[in-house]
């Protein structure tokens, strides 16, 4: 009777921890910093703010996908958003995102070590500050799950020469408790 009960809480906890409709999963952050052209080899992994611009700052994030239930897939995956507190802009406009094709540290990276960024394939508009913005990166994490490419994290940029710069808040800003956040859910 004991060994009964006790397979079906194994039982119970699998299900629990492993379930089809289980919602999004928050995939922590580990790294978040920005790099200034003006400033290219100064390091500002530990500021309160990521900053983007047309080629002046560029901002990184990584999240460990680590977290996710053991085996999954990109097949797995139904929707993953980029959630980011847009805490200042100096216009209303859009802004890019993109994967890191390299690899970086947010104690190290520079504007003369960034990462390169194959390409930017959601643009996103931004109007006002002080909100939240929600950014669609399901294609990134299928990748990234499926091996398709390393995962090296986001890069955001703002596009052209729009003279839009965006501060978002960084996993550093204490203030707010608005750090960027990957929000996964699974079929």
């Amino acid at each position: 009777m004991r060994s009964d009960r006790l397979i079906l809480l194994a039982l119970a906890l699998l299900i629990l921890t492993w379930s089809p409709a289980q919602g999004a999963i928050e995939v922590p952050l580990t790294d978040d910093a920005y790099v200034d052209s003006n400033s290219p080899t100064t390091n500002f992994g530990t500021s309160a703010f990521l900053l983007a611009s047309s080629g002046r700052y560029w901002s990184f994030l990584r999240f460990d996908l680590g977290t996710l239930p053991f085996g999954v897939t990109g097949a797995d995956v139904q929707r993953a958003q980029l959630k980011l507190w847009v805490d200042q802009l100096t216009a209303a406009g859009e802004f890019y995102v993109g994967d890191a094709a390299d690899p970086w540290d947010e104690t190290t990276v520079t504007f003369d070590t960034r990462p390169s960024v194959p390409s930017f394939v959601t643009d996103n508009e931004v109007t006002r500050r002080r909100t939240f913005v929600v950014i669609d990166v399901t294609i990134y994490v299928k990748n990234w799950l499926d091996g398709v490419q390393d995962n090296h994290g986001f890069a955001l940029v703002t596009p052209g020469l729009t003279g839009v710069t965006l501060r978002f808040d960084s996993k550093e800003n204490t203030g707010t408790a608005h750090e960027p956040v990957l929000a996964v859910e699974l079929n």
